[in-house]
């Protein structure tokens, strides 16, 4: 459980740099921040907060687990060097479309990379063979 929520904290964390960011540049008011803090603690926790939920119903090892949760970061860590790196002129942010569909790829990626390597390695061992 002491692992579910550390990996909790990256969405507080990044929710925290994205409201000082914003906060920092003065202009708006405290009110706005606030707002923007609760609703991108929403929008970028959602896809953290509902693979905790699949593993308080699933009971995965916790190597799926950091696996999952590898991704789902990843997934955060691509879409944000979208949006702080290149600035988009356009004012439509590109991580609105792409945030959580990509983090369920890369989650469901990571997780099946970890599973076909243990297979693998179970088999390499002489564990399945009769």
């Amino acid at each position: 459980m002491r692992l579910v929520v550390s990996y909790l904290t990256i969405p507080v964390l990044f929710s925290l740099i994205v409201t000082s960011y914003r906060l920092l540049s003065g202009k708006h008011n405290q009110a706005e921040n606030y707002g923007l803090f609760i609703y991108s603690l929403l929008f970028y926790g959602a896809p953290f907060i509902i693979f905790a939920l699949l593993i308080l119903i699933l009971r995965p090892t916790n190597q799926i687990v950091h696996s999952g949760f590898i991704g789902i970061t990843t997934g955060l860590l691509l879409i944000s060097s979208f949006w702080l790196l290149p600035p988009d002129v356009s004012g439509l942010p590109i991580q609105w479309v792409m945030y959580w569909p990509l983090s369920v790829i890369l989650g469901v990626l990571c997780i099946a990379i970890r599973v076909i390597f243990n297979k693998y390695k179970k088999l390499a061992d002489g564990d399945n063979f009769l």
